[in-house]
């Protein structure tokens, strides 16, 4: 921004060149995500200010995390109303009950950042939908942009993350990208604007002002010019990350199947590593998209990295099963699909549901698994399905697995060692966990008790939400 520039003018410059640029069009219904803060409220005021001109139809979203005192959030709401009807913008508040996200943050094993940002653009794409606005307007400014590149760097992204924010992806769009929190300030200043300081912005819970406050100042003192370096630094990922992907589309060409994708073993591993990885994380992204449970911004690089040696076509046999995916090869094919069960010794993974049949593999011994939500089939434990969280698996041990006992959780490798359990028979006892970890360890086939996790036991039949589950030998 010029030393000579009117502040004022030169920041709604910049955000009118946001529009023109995207060729974003006119007439278009925008909701703004409102916060009260410096960002959101630069952002109002600076679209305020050019509505007419492109005519766009305006109202402002607030969320209220449930996170901060109630004097603060009733402080804050009243400046928010005061300002939007000072505008004559219309105001649309949610609020979420206090606690609820730190327990969702437990529950999911997340941190409570990424559950109240998630949940946050839940709340948005709701009022978009029921309004049928055109975007979601969000105040992240350069500054942001700096702090997502640094983050991502330190989390071990690749070109795709490494590109940062995006100005533009479907529906939301950042018309502040371009400009620095500083500038956001003295355009504030000039229009005399009221706007509020967020306690939760100095809230070392959370990453990103660990990042805000902590690192950068170290950054900026060992490299003062350390922006100009990100930002040319995001423009080479962006290069990169197009070159690639259109290599990946080109190289590897998969095949649907009922439950992913399949695509000739040879060609996948006579493809350069990076190709593979591209081409895995396309495939499971339409998985995703297929399958609206399936968490695919959550597969980390390291279980799929067995997939990027080198070994040729024949020798990389490797099974991969986990986060609801599996990979194997048959018939010269790889495959990439979704939950399906693979009968193998000592290792599988199946998703379960009501009234289906599996058969498992234990050592030389095959067993018959039933789930089903009528009281009067025969079963031998039955468990409260409200304390179950979907989708419920039955799998074999894991390192690292534990079990919660209320009191605490135990290993169940110490617990295996307490009960004289064989090593050799650990690995074929059969688990059911759900998304919060091991719900039961089904020890009957092996001759020792059953051990759920606190809660789920359910003793009372007559409650209607409840899950009976038998397991019976069988001869194949």
């Amino acid at each position: 921004m010029s030393l000579t520039a009117n502040p004022e003018q030169a920041f709604t410059d910049k955000v009118r060149a946001f529009f023109r640029d995207l060729k974003i069009p006119g007439n278009s219904r925008i909701i703004i995500a409102y916060s009260g803060g410096p960002d959101s409220t630069a952002l109002l005021y600076s679209l305020h200010s050019i509505k007419h001109e492109f005519l766009f139809d305006l109202c402002c979203a607030y969320l209220n995390h449930g996170l901060r005192s109630e004097s603060e959030l009733d402080r804050e709401t009243a400046t928010l109303k005061k300002v939007t009807a000072a505008l004559r913008v219309e105001l649309l508040i949610g609020n979420i009950p206090p606690g609820f996200l730190e327990a969702e943050a437990r529950k999911r094993k997340r941190s409570l950042e990424d559950v109240a940002r998630r949940k946050r653009y839940t709340f948005l794409a709701g009022l978009l939908k029921q309004r049928k606005g055109d975007y979601i307007a969000l105040g992240h400014n350069a500054d942001d942009q700096a702090e997502t590149l640094i983050m991502r760097f330190f989390q071990g992204s690749g070109p795709p993350g490494l590109r940062g924010i995006k100005a533009i992806r479907g529906t939301i769009i950042r018309p502040l990208l371009s400009c620095s929190r500083s500038e956001i300030l003295v355009y504030l200043a000039a229009r005399k604007a009221v706007f509020i300081h967020d306690s939760s912005n100095t809230d070392m819970r959370f990453l990103r002002n660990r990042i805000r406050h902590r690192l950068i100042p170290l950054i900026k003192e060992v490299f003062p010019g350390f922006g100009r370096a990100l930002s040319s630094f995001r423009v080479k990922n962006d290069y990169a990350d197009e070159f690639i992907q259109k290599q990946a589309a080109e190289y590897l060409v998969w095949k649907r199947t009922e439950n992913g994708f399949c695509i000739p073993e040879e060609a996948f591993f006579h493809s350069p590593p990076i190709i593979r990885l591209y081409s895995l994380y396309n495939r499971i992204d339409e998985i995703g998209k297929k399958n609206s449970d399936h968490d695919k911004a959550r597969i980390p690089f390291r279980f799929l990295q067995p997939l990027l040696k080198t070994a040729g076509p024949g020798t990389q046999k490797t099974k991969l099963c986990g986060f609801g995916l599996i990979v194997y090869i048959k018939d010269q094919m790889l495959f990439l699909e979704r939950d399906v069960v693979v009968p193998v010794k000592k290792d599988y993974v199946i998703e379960v549901k009501p009234d289906n049949e599996y058969i498992i593999e234990t050592k030389e011994e095959y067993y018959r698994f039933v789930v089903t939500t009528d009281a009067k089939k025969e079963r031998d434990f039955s468990l409260t399905a409200e304390k179950i969280n979907q989708p419920l698996i039955l799998r074999t041990r894991r390192p690292g697995d534990c079990i919660d006992f209320g009191w605490g959780h135990k290993k169940l490798k110490k617990l295996f060692n307490e009960r004289k359990i064989p090593p050799a028979d650990r690995d074929f006892i059969p688990l059911l966990v759900d998304e919060m970890g091991v719900v039961v360890i089904i020890g009957t086939p092996f001759g020792v008790n059953n051990f759920f996790r606190i809660g789920v036991a359910m003793k009372d039949n007559l409650d209607k939400n409840v899950l009976h589950c038998l397991i019976q030998r069988v001869e194949r």
